[in-house]
């Protein structure tokens, strides 16, 4: 049983670092294929695409009350007049509608479904736009109605060129954290797997782990799903902006659910009561969407306001720790990944307002990363030592049951039987075994004789009885075998069979004793037993008669 259990381990730990390296291996090389990609030569265009930033066009706000926040931007550019081949328009906005005006003719328009009104936003958005060599020196005008307050003052960067390149530039600049994002989660995804195989070994090991993991998978959700490069091939750029809001409200939560066991101060149920009240802002923030009222963007705040909460009442309780316990090694290292996270937090919700809305930064990626892999890996140590405890009490509690010498279950493991969860004493037959004579061969042999004896005996038992887990050794010489679903006709096979064993071992061996195994059994009966210790007496005393009969006397 304990090398079923190390070679387990070792699976899982093998299974874990296969994954996580091949999540590098398998970026390294999306990463230097798309390089490669973004910077070919082109026959057309040496660069693949021209930038258009705030330098190269005219941007204005206009005032405009049937827009959503009462304004609109504008933004106007003159196509190259020496255009000569057939281009693109390529441009990326956040939770913004567009629309594309060339020498005042409409060409392309994108804004939020009206079907449901409880979703304000048309989500991010790559927009794409075919431009002809006969449009080269006309005007051109994209209107950006923006959803929110946030990116009111946005000006996009414009392309003109292959969208093809533009797409793998997008990609090649965001790569390192959508391959940070894929490790979180293929990192989240083996934590849970970890912690649920390990807890079917130990049930004494916690969830700490699967919630590290869950919390991991959140964290690579709300990043992936906030990148650029994931909505250059999505159909529902509406679907994909909810799922990095949904995953980014829901992490508090999931955040101090795992730091509940990271602490033992009592002061930790300020932990209990923010998680609290960040459901009802989570309550609050799904009532007001499906309402209509405020879109999960426009409360936002609330959540943000929370995460701060969270990281002031996680200092506060770092140190009461270490004042009631001791500033220890694992507290350390705890405090440090903590304040990582926490500082990579801080980061993304400052950025989050300084760049007017915009999610995606690398600082928050990395220490979320740093705070996963570290605090996991101490995770799955505090596991390893729960399951190398697992073990000791296995064999311990292995050794409380089964006989030393023959390796059967003892008078204990009996007893655990007949008292397990659905045992039906009705179902099986009660036998007792003695070993005729072991007395006289210790004492005319020795002791070790008298195992080998023992030993033999229970040979021939486990050959007869091949469900060896139901064969007890009661005491010195005496046995006890439970046979499910067995007839008279099939005990009665049973005990000639021993027999005929028995004779056949005495007569091929060299031996100085003779074996010689009597035995006897008895069904339950509910008329005449109470329990089944009175099957066992009947059976007892039936291998009584036996056993004289063998020796040549009757009772």
């Amino acid at each position: 049983m304990n090398q079923s259990l190390d070679k387990r381990d070792e699976k899982i730990i093998q299974v874990v670092l296969f994954f996580i390296v091949l999540s590098f291996v398998v970026g390294i090389f999306v990463q230097l294929a798309i390089h490669i990609k973004a910077f070919e030569y082109n026959p057309d265009n040496t660069e693949g695409y021209v930038e258009y930033t705030e330098k190269d066009y005219t941007w204005r706000l206009v005032d405009d009350l049937n827009a959503p926040q009462n304004k609109y931007s504008e933004i106007t550019f003159t196509i190259d007049p020496n255009l000569e081949k057939d281009t693109d328009l390529i441009f990326y906005t956040l939770h913004s509608g567009a629309t594309v005006y060339i020498d005042g003719k409409l060409m392309y328009i994108y804004n939020r479904s009206r079907d449901t009104q409880s979703i304000k936003t048309p989500g991010n958005k790559w927009h794409t736009l075919q431009i002809d060599s006969s449009m080269a020196g006309k005007k051109v005008k994209i209107l950006i109605i923006p959803t929110y307050k946030f990116h009111v003052n946005n000006r996009p960067i414009l392309y003109m060129g292959n969208p093809v390149d533009v797409y793998a530039h997008a990609i090649w600049l965001q790569g390192g954290q959508f391959m940070c994002a894929v490790v979180s989660f293929v990192v989240g995804i083996i934590f849970v797997i970890f912690n649920f195989v390990t807890r079917r070994l130990n049930e004494a090991i916690g969830n700490g782990l699967a919630k590290l993991g869950i919390f991991a998978i959140l964290v690579a959700v709300w990043k992936m799903t906030d990148l650029k490069l994931l909505y250059i091939t999505t159909t529902h750029p509406v679907a994909l902006s909810y799922v990095a809001l949904i995953s980014v409200i829901l992490l508090p939560n999931q955040f101090m659910y795992y730091e509940l066991d990271l602490f033992k101060t009592d002061k930790k149920r300020y932990l209990n009561i923010l998680m609290l009240i960040d459901v009802g802002a989570l309550v609050y923030t799904f009532v007001m969407q499906f309402m209509g009222i405020a879109d999960i963007r426009e409360t936002l705040y609330i959540h943000h306001i929370i995460i701060v909460a969270v990281i002031i009442v996680s200092i506060y309780l770092g140190i009461v720790e270490a004042q009631e316990f001791g500033l220890s090694k694992n507290l350390k290292v705890a405090g440090i990944c903590v304040l990582i996270c926490e500082v990579g937090v801080a980061s993304d919700m400052l950025l989050f307002y300084i760049r007017v809305g915009s999610l995606a930064t690398s600082f928050g990626m990395i220490g979320f990363l740093i705070y996963i892999l570290v605090l996991g890996a101490r995770n799955g140590r505090e596991i390893q030592d729960y399951i190398e405890l697992g073990k000791s009490a296995d064999k311990y509690r292995r050794m409380a049951q089964f006989d030393e010498l023959t390796g059967v279950g003892n008078r204990l493991g009996l007893t655990n039987k007949l008292n397990e969860y659905g045992f039906k004493p009705g179902e099986y037959a009660f036998f007792m075994f003695d070993l005729n004579d072991l007395k006289g061969t210790n004492d005319s042999f020795g002791h070790d004789t008298g195992d080998r004896y023992i030993v033999t005996a229970v040979d021939i038992l486990k050959k007869v009885f091949t469900d060896t887990s139901l064969i007890f050794r009661m005491g010195g010489d005496e046995f006890m075998v439970l046979l499910r679903g067995a007839t008279d006709e099939v005990c009665i096979e049973c005990l000639k069979k021993i027999e005929e064993l028995a004779v056949e071992h005495n007569k091929s061996e060299d031996i100085k004793y003779t074996i010689a195994i009597a035995g006897g059994y008895a069904f339950f009966d509910c008329d005449k037993d109470a329990d089944v210790h009175d099957t066992m007496k009947r059976a007892d005393r039936n291998m009584y008669i036996n056993k004289y009969r063998m020796k040549g006397k009757y009772i």
